[in-house]
């Protein structure tokens, strides 16, 4: 069982980095003179590879990998500098939550919870609440 923990924990620690590679290569194609559609191209096949690795495949309408939202520097979305595991449940033998806490800049917490399909762990969606708050609200990946 902490074998399983510890693979859902540092699954989650490599999506939150690759997600913020993303946001960072995100800024620099923006900032590039190639037109909206090539940028818009670019960015879609990056975060693709991201989702086939680690996310459930089902449609997310709001979210990534069909609508396109990043942060800047300061304020990326994924931060793993500043976003870290903080607890791993299994609920069944095939889902489990792993929660994770950002503490700067308004101490939020997030409660991913992971799928395991074809021998996999995978993401299928994500919560999120401010420390003061008691529900969890969904969040877009």
């Amino acid at each position: 069982m902490e074998d399983i923990k510890k693979k859902l924990s540092e699954k989650l620690e490599s999506f939150i980095l690759e997600m913020n590679v993303w946001e960072r290569y995100c800024c620099e194609v923006d900032k590039s003179e190639l037109s909206w559609d090539k940028k818009t191209e670019l960015m879609k096949i990056k975060i693709k590879e991201i989702f086939d690795k680690f996310c459930t495949q089902k449609q997310r309408k709001l979210g990534a990998p069909n609508v396109l939202s990043w942060g800047e520097e300061g304020s990326y979305d994924y931060d793993n500098t500043e976003e870290k595991v903080v607890k791993v449940e299994l609920i069944s033998a095939t889902k489990a939550n792993v929660f994770s806490f950002r503490e700067d800049p308004l101490e939020e917490e997030f409660c991913y919870t992971f799928i395991f399909r074809n021998n996999n762990w995978l993401i299928d969606l994500k919560k999120s609440k401010y420390n003061d708050e008691e529900k969890w609200k969904p969040a877009l990946l």
